[in-house]
């Protein structure tokens, strides 16, 4: 605040020191507590919008995999466990389907620890850990055993040709808990989750990836 006092015919000036007031602070502060308030939501809708694209995306590049697959083997699809190793295994099975098809080098990634390059990882979801030993595997995709099963335990090799509508036909699903889904006893529904904001993302045979609710989904889409 500048003060002006006349004396002697001179104009003397003299400065108090500049400063916010207590009142002026706490109006500040306000302010961008409010700004805060409304921009977190918005951050965290994109930053789940951003999670949910890296999953598609892990379907998509798992999808184009699948495809190369049957390809190269007359069409067969891969099965959920070929009586040695299941079909995420990076070991010498399932002709190196994730191996050279998901260029997967082993399972994924311990409990514990998150690999952004881990297609087999949807960063949304905390949960999908697959029990087996020697480890629990963080794993969020199932495959569909209707299309190739358990061999040795009542699974066969399918091919595609005989798989009616493709793009109807679930190949992969979100799961919370192992490594593969089938309709029986309907749980391929029982397994599936959403955490996408109560949506979750679906493989279809015919390469897409979409996104669904519970509910949106049926036998039909897993039975070829």
């Amino acid at each position: 605040m500048t003060h002006r006092h006349h004396g002697g015919g001179r104009l003397l000036i003299r400065m108090r020191d500049q400063g916010f007031t207590l009142i002026e602070l706490l109006v500040v502060i306000s302010i961008i507590a409010v700004m805060v308030a409304l921009l977190l939501p918005a951050l965290g809708a994109a930053r789940d919008s951003a999670k949910g694209t890296q999953c598609a995306t892990n379907l998509k590049q798992i999808g184009i995999g699948l495809m190369q697959y049957t390809h190269d083997y007359d069409g067969y699809f891969i099965v959920a466990y070929d009586g040695t190793n299941p079909w995420y295994s990076g070991d010498v099975n399932q002709s190196y389907f994730a191996r050279n098809y998901l260029q997967m080098r082993g399972v994924a990634e311990p409990r514990g620890v998150r690999d952004p390059g881990n297609i087999l990882d949807c960063p949304m979801n905390d949960d999908g850990y697959v029990n087996l030993p020697p480890n629990n595997y963080h794993m969020d995709y199932a495959w569909n055993a209707e299309l190739g099963g358990l061999i040795g335990l009542g699974g066969e090799y399918l091919q595609s040709e005989r798989v009616r509508g493709l793009s109807r036909i679930v190949t992969f699903v979100e799961i919370w808990d192992d490594f593969w889904v089938s309709s029986t006893s309907n749980y391929w529904s029982i397994a599936t989750t959403y955490p996408h904001h109560d949506s979750g993302y679906f493989l279809f045979a015919d390469g897409h990836v979409a996104a669904g609710r519970q509910g949106d989904m049926s036998d039909s889409n897993f039975l070829p």
